[in-house]
């Protein structure tokens, strides 16, 4: 295989690699949800109701932000 010849870390440790990575980031996403519910139950006694401009306006903002950052750096 042309893989191991460029890189010697063998399949299996790659797979390996692979589900931690993906175990790291699925429980990336449940304590940000679990925070944000958090909050959500704190300040505002439950999830509010959002029209659907909200709702878009709810994830683009972050999202734009973010890129702008990695543009930045």
């Amino acid at each position: 295989m042309k893989i191991l010849v460029i890189n010697s870390i063998s399949f299996k440790k790659r797979m390996i690699e692979l589900l931690f990575d993906y175990l790291f980031i699925l429980a990336y996403l449940v304590l940000l949800f679990l925070g944000s519910m958090l909050i959500y139950i704190i300040l505002f006694n439950g999830v509010p109701e959002f029209t659907e401009i909200q709702s878009q306006c709810l994830v683009f903002l972050p999202l734009f932000c973010q890129s702008l950052y990695f543009l930045h750096s």
